[in-house]
């Protein structure tokens, strides 16, 4: 159901042609609708709203898309610099995490592995000098203070 309001009540595609059709469109075609003149006035204001936030919506969703590609017009993977990169991983000891790590590492990003654990034998043999270990716990600067 939210889709479905989205889609057509948030939409500049639909309220837009809407609108035309109540205040500037030829009166062959506006005439067959003959709104009360006390519905006429709500509805346009309505429609005038519901446009406005629609365009705003896309306008937003444009520029976020436009800032995720790192403000590049097309979606150029080349752009992205891994070596640029630099990624903080916490529990990248092993399992899950050391996965990650060793993604990162093979795309040449920077990477600190924060966790309580010593690095797994698999992530020390393969990977030396490629990251920075730190051996601590962050819940125990919330247990000392």
């Amino acid at each position: 159901m939210a889709q479905l309001i989205k889609g057509t009540v948030f939409s500049p595609y639909f309220t837009g042609p809407l609108l035309y059709l109540l205040i500037a469109a030829p009166p062959f075609l506006r005439d067959p609708l003959r709104l009360p003149e006390d519905y006429s006035a709500p509805l346009t204001t309505s429609l005038k709203w519901l446009f406005a936030l629609g365009l705003v919506g896309k306008a937003n969703r444009w520029l976020s898309n436009w800032a995720n590609r790192k403000w590049l017009r097309k979606d150029d993977k080349s752009a992205w610099d891994w070596k640029n990169e630099v990624a903080v991983v916490t529990g990248g000891s092993g399992g899950i995490g050391a996965f990650v790590v060793k993604g990162l590492v093979s795309k040449g990003v920077k990477v600190a592995v924060i966790d309580v654990l010593p690095l797994s034998d698999d992530l020390r043999d393969c990977m030396f000098h490629k990251f920075t270990a730190l051996f601590c716990s962050i819940a125990d600067a919330f247990t000392s203070g």
